[in-house]
C-alpha cells in the first residue's frame, strides 16, 4: 500500500499513521481495489477516486488536525469517520471496475426512485452519479459495519452534511436496495477473489 502525502504537514502524517492502524487491526482486503493513496490538507471533498494513467488513485483530505502531534498515541474509535471514507472511495475503484453491471441496474433504480435530486447538499454531481451513490452508499455502510458495528456505521451517516437524500434513502431502504445490488451481481466478492494484493509498506 502506497500512501504519498501532499505537504507533509502534521494532519497528513497523522492521518496516515490512522489508516496504517486500521489496516494493522482489520482485514480490509474486500475493500482494497486501490494500492495508491494520498492524502492531502487542501483536498477539498473528504475523498475523492480518479484514474490516473490508467489505475485508481485515491485521494484523502487530512482534515483539521495541524495542531495535533503527529507522534500522539492513535485512539481508532476516534477516527471511524476516515476509515468510512477510505471504503467509500475505494468502492468507486470497484463499481467503476463494474460498471456494465452499474449500467444494468439503472434502469431499475431509476423506476425506484424517478425524481432524484442534483448537486447541493441533497445529491451528486449528476443524475447518474445520485443514482450510483445509492448502490455505493449501501455497499458502504453494510461494509463499515462489518468492521465498527451496524450501528455505529449508520450513525456516522444519520446527519450527513452531504448527499443527504442518498444517505437518507439508503438508511430507510437498506433492504430494497440491497435486493437491487443482488439482483445485478454487485455485492463485494470473497477476499480470495480480490484483484490488488496489498502490503502494508
Amino acid at each position: 500500500m502506497e500512501i504519498t502525502l501532499a505537504n507533509g504537514s502534521p494532519g497528513e502524517v497523522l492521518t496516515r499513521r490512522v489508516l496504517l492502524e486500521f489496516m494493522h487491526r482489520y482485514d480490509l482486503t474486500p475493500w482494497n481495489w486501490t494500492r495508491n493513496i494520498h492524502i492531502d490538507r487542501d483536498l477539498k471533498f473528504m475523498g475523492q477516486c480518479l484514474r490516473q494513467d490508467g489505475e485508481f488513485v485515491i485521494r484523502i483530505r487530512s482534515g483539521r488536525a495541524e495542531m495535533l502531534d503527529p507522534d500522539m498515541p492513535i485512539d481508532l474509535d476516534r477516527w471511524p469517520m476516515l476509515l468510512s471514507v477510505y471504503i467509500h472511495e475505494q468502492l468507486h475503484a470497484y463499481l467503476d471496475l463494474r460498471n456494465d453491471a452499474v449500467q444494468a441496474a439503472l434502469p431499475e433504480l431509476q423506476r425506484l426512485y424517478p425524481d432524484v435530486p442534483v448537486g447541493g447538499t441533497e445529491g451528486a454531481r449528476s443524475e447518474f452519479s445520485t443514482y450510483l451513490h445509492l448502490l455505493l452508499c449501501t455497499l458502504e455502510i453494510d461494509s463499515v459495519a462489518q468492521l465498527i458495528g451496524m450501528e455505529r456505521a449508520r450513525a456516522l451517516r444519520t446527519e450527513a452534511p452531504f448527499y443527504r437524500f442518498i444517505y437518507d434513502t439508503v438508511l430507510r431502504d437498506t433492504a430494497q436496495l440491497r435486493n437491487v445490488i443482488r439482483q445485478y451481481n454487485l455485492e463485494l466478492p470473497e477476499s480470495e477473489e480480490i484483484s490488488v494484493p496489498v502490503e502494508v509498506k
